[in-house]
């Protein structure tokens, strides 16, 4: 079972420092109006976001007016890059799917996301 996120987390975390990037740069890229940025950084972060999520018990009952928030899981820097090279393994078997097919202005667009995700994998590395 993994850890449960603490309320006071390490800021200095390597994968609370990549979370925190991933989001400065989706606002950097809404203000830019980058679409496919936009759109990739979000769905990484929601893949991040469901990767944290726990089980929930099949035998709980909610209760109105009580609350049984639960810690969410505490994802490591190897389980994010774990998640981001997913991520980017979809955007190339999806970019193979196009070129069969000669989509080539989707195909642009795909290459572009991996563009935006490829920094963080390189970080990753060093």
């Amino acid at each position: 079972m993994l850890p449960q996120k603490s309320t006071k987390q390490a800021i200095n975390d390597p994968a609370t420092l990549i979370r925190q990037q991933l989001k400065a740069d989706l606002v950097v890229a809404m203000r830019a109006r980058q679409r496919v940025a936009v759109a990739t950084l979000r769905a990484t972060l929601s893949a991040i976001d469901q990767a944290e999520a726990v089980e929930v018990d099949p035998h709980f009952v909610p209760v109105s007016g009580i609350t049984r928030d639960v810690a969410r899981k505490l994802l490591t820097e190897a389980d994010i890059a774990a998640i981001l090279q997913r991520e980017m393994d979809d955007l190339t078997a999806a970019i193979a799917d196009y070129q069969r097919l000669t989509n080539e202005k989707k195909i642009a667009e795909l290459q572009e996301a991996q563009e935006v995700l490829h920094k963080y994998l390189v970080r990753e590395e060093e």
